[in-house]
């Protein structure tokens, strides 16, 4: 009986597991606020005070917005299947410290690159046309 338990428990575990995928429910791609957390491989860090970079898709008029590290941004998005491009997007012009300005520029390549998306449990990914990741956000 023991090693029942135990396999059972071994064989869920190993479903559990299996593609690497969280075992959180995934969250809607359109209408949830994402949060920027990485540019390629590289972590987001803001300065304290400064707001934190994010990604929010409407579904009625197929609109993005989001703020940038400096300035907020917005432009219609192309959604269809695992396919998602941005623009043109429009941006104010405002500067603002270092950090933010770097975020800024990354994450503006990041969506004129964008060509796809994945999305496990919390998180979603912004791929390329090649399937390398260019960004990692978080569900908020």
């Amino acid at each position: 009986m023991k090693s029942a338990i135990t396999s059972l428990a071994l064989l869920l575990g190993a479903c559990a597991m299996e593609g690497g995928t969280s075992s959180a429910p995934a969250m809607p791609l359109v209408g949830t606020n994402w949060m920027l957390t990485k540019i390629g491989e590289t972590s987001v860090a803001m300065m304290a005070g400064q707001r934190e970079p994010f990604l929010q898709l409407q579904a009625s008029d197929s609109r993005a917005s989001g703020f940038a590290g400096c300035n907020m941004f917005a432009g219609p998005y192309q959604l269809s299947g695992d396919s998602l491009t941005f623009g043109p997007l429009a941006m104010t012009r405002m500067a603002c410290p270092p950090p933010g300005m770097a975020v800024e520029g990354g994450y503006a390549n990041v969506l004129r690159d964008s060509k796809g998306y994945k999305i496990d449990g919390r998180q979603l990914a912004l791929m390329d046309a090649s399937g390398k990741r260019l960004a990692t956000f978080v569900a908020k």
